[in-house]
């Protein structure tokens, strides 16, 4: 999840259902009106089951973060890499990282252009009770995060 600088909106990666849902915040702290900020894929009805979430395709966003830009990095848990997204969904960006699904992102570092990402063998490809392995990646981006 990541709150727009201005305190107005939740933003929130729903990984199944292949989107970034938009919430208004109250000022009480309460949300309302749910929007589609990006859709990455087909937007079903009712969300998938993981395993044919998993083989439809599309990028399955989990972590989030904004950056100063107001574009979001999209860790996809069902690919091999981050995605920089701008609301509307338009893929503007890509780290990619072959054969790990990244999990996590932030952005950090002195100029707050290291992006970090939380990555591990891709889902479906290996089972995670036996293989255990996670990696902390980091990549210099062009946008700063926010401070």
């Amino acid at each position: 999840m990541a709150i727009t600088p201005d305190g107005s909106t939740l933003l929130v990666a729903e990984t199944y259902a292949f989107r970034i849902s938009a919430f208004g915040i109250n000022p009480d702290g309460s949300l309302t009106g749910r929007s589609d900020w990006a859709n990455l894929g087909t937007s079903p009805d009712k969300v998938p089951a993981p395993e044919p979430a998993i083989q439809a395709a599309h990028p399955l966003p989990d972590g989030i973060c904004l950056d100063s830009e107001g574009a979001l990095w999209v860790a996809d848990a069902g690919g091999d890499g981050a995605l920089r997204v701008t609301e509307g969904g338009k893929i503007v960006g890509k780290v990619e990282t072959p054969g790990l699904a990244v999990y996590a992102v932030a952005l950090g570092g002195p100029d707050l252009k290291t992006l970090y990402m939380c990555a591990a063998p891709k889902l479906g490809i290996s089972d995670p009770k036996v293989e255990r392995r996670g990696y902390l990646l980091s990549r210099e981006v062009d946008v700063p995060g926010l401070p």
